[in-house]
């Protein structure tokens, strides 16, 4: 039975606590020189904004928005009870909430949808990256440029909007889709879920 070979003793660096002290001031001080700027402007137009309309929202103030008044709550109950802002007297409801509340739940579902089956159908496809750059091209416009796309599209002229004349061309009469209020929410909705699908088929591949 042979003996066993002593382990093997590795030896430790010297640990210099002045140099290790001193380093790490320094790139503490870099990490802050370059983080600075960022949370200024941050401080700047997020936070201190916030802070000052949170704050705003419990006072009566004049035209300076200045905290002349404290109203605690009054200002949340006079917003309910405007019934531009919310309206439950009819079915379905209205108001500012509403409208907010179908682009959260329709815009986002419509997105996450269409771009989860055009992310699945475009692994399929033999030229992938040439279909995906084609698809996210409503991405890269400007949103000026996506109304203006849609402007036209939604034309009451059947001569001019492409909508109507498929409507025409079936039978039926035009439609002024940005004239109604029954009509333009939805309408804007899937002008800008067109723009923001292919953005959603990019991440989601």
């Amino acid at each position: 039975m042979s003996a066993q070979a002593p382990p093997i003793q590795v030896p430790q660096p010297k640990r210099r606590y002045g140099r290790s002290r001193e380093g790490s001031f320094k790139e503490r001080l870099q990490g802050i020189a370059f983080a600075a700027p960022a949370l200024i402007v941050l401080g700047l137009f997020v936070v201190y904004p916030a802070y000052y309309t949170v704050r705003l929202a419990f006072y009566k103030s004049d035209y300076l928005f200045s905290f002349t008044n404290y109203v605690g709550l009054q200002n949340f109950k006079d917003l309910f009870q405007d019934k531009d802002f919310f309206d439950v007297s009819h079915f379905p409801p209205s108001g500012a909430v509403f409208n907010n509340l179908k682009w959260v739940v329709i815009y986002i579902s419509l997105c996450l949808i269409l771009g989860l089956a055009l992310a699945v159908m475009t692994i399929r496809v033999r030229y992938e990256s040439a279909v995906k750059s084609v698809i996210f091209i409503p991405m890269a416009i400007s949103a000026t440029a996506v109304a203006v796309i849609w402007l036209l599209v939604y034309s009451p002229n059947p001569d001019i909007g492409t909508v109507n004349a498929v409507i025409h061309g079936l039978g039926g009469n035009p439609v002024s889709w940005l004239g109604q209020s029954s009509t333009v929410n939805y309408a804007i909705i899937i002008a800008y879920v067109w723009a923001s699908t292919g953005f959603a088929m990019v991440v989601l591949s």
